[in-house]
């Protein structure tokens, strides 16, 4: 219980850095998307005629 801590006795050797492969490159995008075409304006919502709820076939 009293002992110490084992002491490391030398520093371990500094290690050879491994290569690593360099981030790839993100290629600019040479023609830019076309937006979107114009949505006429919409106000008075189209309200949904409501139907019936859609209930599955019980009977068969």
């Amino acid at each position: 219980m009293s002992a110490p801590p084992p002491r490391r006795t030398a520093a371990a050797p500094p290690r050879a850095r491994r290569w690593r492969r360099p981030p790839r490159r993100r290629r600019p995008r040479r023609c830019r998307p076309r937006p979107p075409p114009p949505r006429p304006p919409c106000y008075p919502r189209p309200r949904r005629r409501r139907s019936a709820p859609r209930s599955p076939r019980r009977r068969a």
